[in-house]
């Protein structure tokens, strides 16, 4: 009984493990943040994978922080040790699950993407990862038959 006494009671002091913790999640939501919103990659299947892997950090790293808030206010069913171990396993098992990712199954998106045809591009926009396909071509501008000036004067004229 001491196991399940030890994570449903209360957590007496918010000591150097939870410091770390929470100094961890912050990290979390910082590289989310910056992998969803501002990294570039060239690639478009990996700007697909680092941008969800970004919300992920995201999501986790928030829950994270809120925890962690409500165990510092002191909120009585939060603050039980159990939360924050569950949260530790949970954002473990995620890691895990990354590592097997971009180990086994990304490599394998890229090279299906490469005999596709996909080609990094400067930016790896949207439309890199449909290939292109079924989107028509832009029209041809036409070809200007007077200068900018004729065209001015033109204008002026019919004004009058």
């Amino acid at each position: 009984m001491g196991f399940i006494n030890y994570f449903t009671t209360a957590a007496p002091e918010f000591g150097t493990l939870g410091w770390l913790f929470f100094l961890g999640q912050l990290l979390g939501v910082g590289a989310g943040a910056y992998l969803r919103f501002m990294y570039i990659e060239r690639h478009p299947v990996r700007q697909t994978f680092l941008h969800r892997l970004g919300l992920g950090l995201m999501v986790l790293g928030g829950l994270g922080t809120l925890l962690v808030v409500l165990r510092l206010l002191n909120v009585p069913t939060m603050n039980m040790r159990i939360w924050s171990w569950l949260l530790f396993l949970i954002q473990l098992g995620a890691a895990g699950y990354v590592v097997y990712y971009v180990r086994n199954v990304l490599p394998n998106l890229i090279r299906e993407a490469r005999l596709a045809g996909v080609k990094p591009g400067k930016t790896g926009s949207s439309r890199a990862l449909s290939g292109g396909v079924g989107a028509a071509p832009a029209e041809p501008r036409p070809v200007a038959t007077t200068g900018r000036r004729d065209a001015r004067r033109e204008r002026k004229r019919k004004t009058r």
